[in-house]
C-alpha cells in the first residue's frame, strides 16, 4: 500500500525527517479513494481512513456495478458497521463536493 511505502521511505532513508508532517499524513489529509468491490482494500479502510473512502459506481463504463450497485455493496461491504457505510456511501462525497444530504427518514415500527 502506498501509505506503507511512504512511511518506509521516511524511516529507512531519513528523507523527510524533521518535516512537520509525514508524507503519508499529507496523502491521507488531501486525497480520497474510490472503491466498491475490492475486498483487500476495504478491509484496510482504517489504515487509509474511512473518512477518505467513497463508494464508486463508475457508470457508464464497462466495469460499472450499475444497475446492481446495492447488491454488490451488500456482498462486498455487508460486514461493515452502518456508520462507516453511511460515511463511505454518502457522507464523505457530500463533504468533499460540498453537497447537502437529504434528511434521514427513519423506518416506522
Amino acid at each position: 500500500m502506498l501509505l506503507d511505502r511512504l512511511d518506509n521511505i521516511v524511516d529507512r532513508s531519513g528523507y523527510g525527517l524533521g518535516w512537520d508532517v509525514r508524507p503519508a499524513d499529507v496523502l491521507k489529509r488531501n486525497f480520497w479513494f474510490c472503491t466498491i468491490d475490492d475486498p483487500a482494500t476495504i478491509d484496510t479502510r482504517h489504515r487509509i481512513g474511512v473518512e477518505n473512502i467513497m463508494a464508486e459506481v463508475d457508470y457508464p463504463h464497462g466495469d460499472s456495478t450499475w444497475p446492481d450497485t446495492q447488491l454488490v455493496l451488500e456482498k462486498a461491504w455487508g460486514h461493515i458497521p452502518p456508520a462507516e457505510l453511511r460515511a463511505m456511501c454518502s457522507e464523505n462525497a457530500a463533504r468533499v463536493f460540498r453537497h447537502p444530504l437529504p434528511p434521514v427518514v427513519l423506518p416506522r415500527d
